[in-house]
């Protein structure tokens, strides 16, 4: 997750254009292939309720790619990231 840590804040940054005060919890729930590319992804709770900021998540999520999980089956993941106004 930290390798797309700048992906993340970009959707952020975009969203807080449209609200300065913008900072809640996204959680984001992803289905991860056997060789580790996310096959799915989708906003499973949201307090921002920014449409914005979680229609640029979850294709940045769809993007990404996780190590492999055991046992060459599919896994769930939840993904909670937390957005804050800046000090």
């Amino acid at each position: 997750m930290r390798a797309h840590a700048a992906e993340v804040r970009s959707c952020f940054g975009h969203a807080r254009m449209y609200n300065a005060d913008l900072r809640w919890l996204v959680s984001v729930r992803a289905l991860v292939a056997p060789d580790g590319p996310v096959s799915s992804a989708s906003v499973s709770a949201s307090t921002a309720r920014d449409a914005r900021l979680e229609d640029c998540i979850i294709p940045a999520f769809g993007r990404w790619r996780f190590p492999a999980p055991s046992g060459a089956a599919p896994s769930n993941a939840a993904y909670p990231i937390t957005f804050e106004r800046p000090p």
